[in-house]
C-alpha cells in the first residue's frame, strides 16, 4: 500500500521527519493530561523527562503516566491511498516517544512499578535523566499545536548546525525562551534547538515571529547601553529622536534584524497618522530619522533578504516622503529639508534602498 503524507503548499520538502525510514511531515496534535495539583511557580520548577517505549505499548503506558503526570506525544498526519480513497491517520511522529512532566526520580519509580525495563532517556554527555526546563518545553509543545509553525526532528546533534553560527536567544513572542541557530533548511529559513537530546527545527522564523518585538528590542537595547565602550547617545536629538531611538540598536544576527523590523510598524502607522493630520514636518522627521538609523546600523548584505523584510520598510518610509514632497500642504522649508535629507542619505549610506537614488544621480 503506497502511503503520501500531508504537505505545506508554500514549503513542501522542508517539514519533512525521519519515522521509521520514511519521510513524514509534520502537522502537530498532541496529548496532554495535568493530573499534577501544583501552583503555577512549582510546576515551572519541575522538569520534563522522556522516554522510548515499544510501539504497541505507547497507548497503555501513556494513559498510565497521565494518572499522575502530564505527557505530550508529538504526532503527525499521514494519508494512505485506500481502495476508497484517501485515509487520514495520526502517527507518532518519533515511534514510541513520551515527554513527561515530573521530576525524574517519581517518573523512574513509577515506570519501574509498573512497567519493568522501560527507563528514563539519560543525557549522554552527563550521563544523568535528560531533563527539559518547562519553558523549553512549553515552547515547544505550543509550536507543536500551532498551525503556523512547523516542527522537524532532525538527526543530527545541535553542535553540528552550529558551526559558523552565533547562538541567539528569542525573549519575545511565540518562540520567547527558545535558545538555538538560524539554519536554511532546503531554501527554508529554521530555528534549530534542542530539547532534551534531540535537535528540532522550527521552520517559519520571520519578524512576524515576534508578537512583543518591542519587548525584543528594549531587552537588547539595555543590554547594548550597559555594554563596555556604549558611550553616550542621545546628545544632540530631539525628543521624537530620542523616542525613535530607543527602537534600535546595533543587531548581531538576522533575528536581531528581523525584530527591529517588526518594531518598524509602530513608527511607520505612527508617520502615516501624523501625515493624515496635517503634522507634515513630523511625520517627515519621523522618516527621515528612521531611514538614517537603518543606514548606520545594518549591514548590507541584511537588505538582500526577504525574510528580515528591511528593504520595504525602507521604500514605504521612502514613499510617505515623495507623498509629503509634492503635497500641496507642505512648506517651501520642510520640502527644502526633506530633499537635502535624502541627499545626505545616499551620500553616507549608498547601501539604502532608496528609489531617490536615481533621481539624485541625474
Amino acid at each position: 500500500m503506497q502511503k503520501t503524507v500531508s504537505m505545506s503548499l508554500d514549503s513542501s520538502d522542508t517539514l519533512s521527519a525521519a519515522k521509521n525510514g520514511k519521510t513524514v511531515i509534520d502537522d502537530q496534535c498532541n496529548s496532554l493530561s495535568r493530573k499534577e495539583e501544583l501552583s503555577e511557580p512549582e510546576r515551572r520548577d519541575v522538569p520534563w523527562v522522556y522516554m522510548f517505549t515499544h510501539r504497541m505499548k505507547v497507548n497503555s503506558v501513556n494513559e498510565a503516566l497521565k494518572e499522575r503526570f502530564g505527557t505530550f506525544i508529538h504526532k503527525s498526519v499521514v494519508y494512505s491511498h485506500k481502495s476508497k480513497g484517501i485515509h487520514k491517520e495520526e502517527q507518532q511522529t518519533i515511534s514510541g516517544l513520551i515527554f513527561v512532566h515530573g521530576n525524574p526520580g517519581d517518573v523512574q519509580d513509577f515506570l519501574s512499578e509498573r512497567f519493568f525495563g522501560i527507563h528514563l532517556v539519560n543525557d549522554y554527555s552527563t550521563r544523568c535523566t535528560a531533563c527539559i526546563p518547562d519553558m523549553e518545553m512549553k515552547a515547544f509543545m505550543q509550536m507543536s499545536g500551532a498551525k503556523s509553525r512547523q516542527v522537524r526532528f532532525l538527526l543530527h546533534s545541535l553542535d553540528h548546525y552550529s558551526t559558523g553560527k552565533t547562538l541567539i536567544r528569542i525573549i519575545s513572542g511565540d518562540l520567547k525562551g527558545c535558545e538555538g541557530y538560524i539554519v536554511r533548511i532546503h531554501r527554508d529559513r529554521c530555528l534549530v534547538t534542542s530539547i532534551g537530546n534531540m535537535t528540532v527545527a522550527i521552520s517559519g522564523v520571520c519578524k512576524d515571529s515576534f508578537v512583543n518585538a518591542e519587548e525584543y528590542v528594549h531587552e537588547k537595547k539595555t543590554q547594548e547601553y550597559n555594554s563596555p565602550g556604549s558611550g553616550e547617545t542621545g546628545m544632540h536629538l530631539s525628543p521624537l529622536q530620542s523616542e525613535i531611538d530607543q527602537s534600535f540598536f546595533n543587531p548581531r544576527n538576522e533575528i536581531d534584524a528581523m525584530a527591529i523590523t517588526k518594531s518598524m510598524d509602530k513608527w511607520s502607522a505612527r508617520s502615516r497618522s501624523l501625515y493624515g493630520s496635517g503634522a507634515l514636518a513630523e511625520a517627515a522627521e519621523i522618516c527621515v530619522y528612521v531611514l538614517e538609523q537603518i543606514g548606520s546600523r545594518f549591514p548590507a548584505g541584511y537588505f538582500l533578504s526577504e525574510t528580515i523584510g528591511i528593504t520595504s520598510v525602507c521604500r514605504s518610509f521612502e514613499e510617505l516622503l515623495r507623498e509629503i514632497l509634492v503635497s500641496d500642504k507642505t512648506s517651501d522649508e520642510v520640502k527644502e529639508r526633506i530633499t537635502v535629507a535624502l541627499e545626505s542619505l545616499i551620500l553616507r549610506y549608498p547601501k539604502l534602498p532608496l528609489a531617490f537614488k536615481e533621481k539624485f544621480a541625474k
